[in-house]
């Protein structure tokens, strides 16, 4: 899903691109829109180790959300002018409503998060219409099942496509693993996910440590 959001922006070299939320799905999707040509790379997170990760990983810029001068700060990295693609992976209104503040003008932004609740007031016309930003639905419910296409690919052709990054040690996976437990423990680790408010990144099941 982290590649689903960055193939949705269709990114061209040398644009610049930004990541909203570094969980997961966006320390994949910073990575991605490095390999794909965008600089800088810009990351935003309020955990401090998430950003130092992202930076690790090959971002450029990283910063918190409730960082003073934010939008002058972006926009001094982007020429003046914002970042030419976001992916918003928090799923949170208010971080769409702030980045549409930094977007460019004609600048796209890809909804990779889930952003069910509206509890921000966005003003349509000041920072969609009038800009020409384009707001793009980037769930993996709308990959084609069977032919990829520009912007539309399947499961299998991305899940080939990350394998071979990875086997070509371009995309980095080993950082981004936070612990490795039993599959015996998946209730207490789902508990963590759902309960914490900063839960582990990367967990994996080892199956070979069930007896």
């Amino acid at each position: 899903m982290g590649l689903q959001g960055v193939r949705k922006l269709k990114l061209e070299l040398g644009e610049s691109a930004m990541v909203i939320g570094l969980g997961l799905l966006g320390v994949f999707a910073a990575q991605l829109a490095a390999i794909d040509g965008a600089i800088p790379v810009i990351v935003s997170d309020f955990d401090k180790r998430r950003r130092d990760l992202a930076l690790s990983l090959g971002a450029d810029h990283a910063f918190s959300p409730d960082e003073e001068n934010l939008v002058e700060k972006i926009k001094e990295l982007t020429y003046g002018k914002g970042p030419n693609a976001i992916v918003e992976v928090t799923g949170a209104a208010v971080a769409l409503q702030q980045a549409l503040t930094y977007v460019a003008r004609e600048g796209r932004i890809s909804l990779l998060g889930c952003t069910r609740i509206p509890d921000a007031n966005i003003d349509f016309y000041h920072y969609v219409h009038k800009p020409g930003v384009s707001l793009i639905g980037a769930h993996t419910f709308v990959r084609p099942n069977v032919e990829s296409r520009p912007g539309y690919w399947t499961a299998q052709d991305d899940y080939r496509t990350l394998l071979a990054l990875i086997a070509a040690k371009r995309l980095k996976v080993q950082p981004i693993i936070s612990e490795v437990v039993s599959p015996e423990c998946a209730p207490a680790i789902y508990t963590r996910l759902a309960e914490e408010k900063q839960p582990p990144l990367g967990i994996v099941f080892d199956w070979e440590q069930i007896r």
